[in-house]
């Protein structure tokens, strides 16, 4: 067991038991390996060794008004391990949260929903991505609004998101920033409009992550023609748009002054949306993952190397001599967080960082030079695997 979650309540039974469910349906989702995360409920024991842990406190009166489970709480927090509240629906922060918990961000239910909760609590344990980089392409001619209501609401949920109308500076390569930034944030999101497939840049972007394997996600309009849609597109990697949740708006273009309709989306549809997003993101990222850490484990039973898994995509590799060595993917291109998490897992063994065959900014390329310049941490792309694992 790598990975625990554990949800901790005095009297929120029902509660609880929705939570677990909306956890076990995203894992069932992900296909994780049952083995892997460890669901617990009840009062905190001692942290697991080895084990990356999060727990989350069900609010209630009773636990707010409760010392010995302040006193539990207290315990945990001083073992390191992130406690998160949760407010239930129709209850406020200060009726139902501990004030051992007072100073945390909670997860509130009058705002996000359970498959919200399931998602935060995933990513809060390392199961699912910390870093969240979208590339929205879309048809400025008739998706414009659209894809700026998106990047404005998803930006708000804590992504990285590129939209060339916002993230381009003048007196640069167009196309080579386009082709940097898709191979960046490893994961589409396309808004496949009426018009979207007549543009050569939106061709560029799809046959790219195509190519790279990158994560997609197809935003479909309704009633959209058969040869307006993406062909060749696993359904699971679109969804349909709801034709009553787009608006109608006039907007006027800065250049031209010409009027023209597009579309946007009705608020709650639209936040029920980026829900959607996350949740395809996570599943993507997680996916791409297990592919690479598989290369990874075949190249060494190929080698006669024995190895164990760790927390956070990472392997402990075992040596001649009694040495060790960690390796560690990452599903893009890599940056100094990445380093700064392997460096954690290998204490003195030597470290090895496999990533996506893409190249990231300049400016992030200069700094992973220099976290990595005593050279007890290497970086390895995707092609050079069967190199890297020889030379161990």
């Amino acid at each position: 067991m790598l990975y625990r979650i554990r949800l901790i309540h005095l009297d929120q039974s029902a509660l609880c038991q929705r939570i677990k469910d909306a956890i076990a349906a995203e894992l069932k989702t992900l296909a994780v390996d049952p083995g892997t995360l460890e669901l617990c409920e009840g009062l905190p024991d001692p942290p697991v060794e080895e084990a990356l842990e999060v727990a989350v406190c069900l609010g209630s009166a009773r636990a707010q008004a409760d010392f010995g489970l302040a006193e539990n709480l207290e315990n945990f927090l001083q073992s390191g391990v992130p406690v998160v509240p949760l407010i239930p629906k129709g209850h406020e922060f200060s009726e139902v949260v501990p004030p051992v918990l007072s100073k945390i961000n909670a997860i509130d239910l009058n705002r996000e929903s359970e498959v919200f909760a399931a998602l935060l609590l995933l990513r809060l344990v390392g199961l699912t991505e910390e870093q969240r980089r979208v590339f929205i392409s879309y048809r400025r001619t008739d998706a414009l609004l659209l894809a700026e209501q998106l990047w404005e609401e998803l930006g708000k949920r804590g992504f990285d998101v590129f939209l060339d109308r916002f993230t381009i500076e003048p007196a640069v390569d167009f196309q080579a920033r386009l082709t940097m930034q898709l191979a960046d944030k490893a994961f589409v999101l396309f808004l496949e409009s009426p018009e979207a497939l007549t543009s050569p840049w939106v061709s560029h972007e799809i046959n790219f992550a195509r190519q790279n394997r990158l994560g997609l996600l197809a935003l479909s309009w309704p009633g959209l023609a058969d040869d307006a849609k993406l062909p060749d597109l696993y359904p699971d990697y679109r969804y349909e748009l709801n034709a009553p949740s787009m608006l109608p708006v006039s907007y006027a273009d800065p250049v031209s002054g010409k009027k023209k309709e597009y579309k946007v989306l009705e608020d709650k549809f639209c936040k029920d949306l980026v829900a959607v997003v996350e949740a395809n993101h996570a599943r993507a990222m997680y996916r791409r993952r297990r592919e690479l850490i598989g290369s990874v484990e075949q190249e060494l039973r190929r080698c006669n190397l024995g190895f164990q898994a760790l927390t956070r995509w990472s392997l402990r590799v075992d040596l001649q001599g009694g040495n060790s060595a960690v390796i560690t993917v990452v599903p893009r291109p890599p940056d100094v967080l990445d380093v700064y998490d392997l460096d954690l897992l290998r204490k003195s063994s030597k470290g090895y960082l496999v990533h996506s065959l893409a190249k990231g900014p300049v400016r992030r390329d200069e700094l992973l030079a220099w976290a990595t310049r005593d050279g007890s941490i290497s970086r390895w792309p995707e092609s050079d695997l069967v190199e890297m694992v020889e030379s161990l």
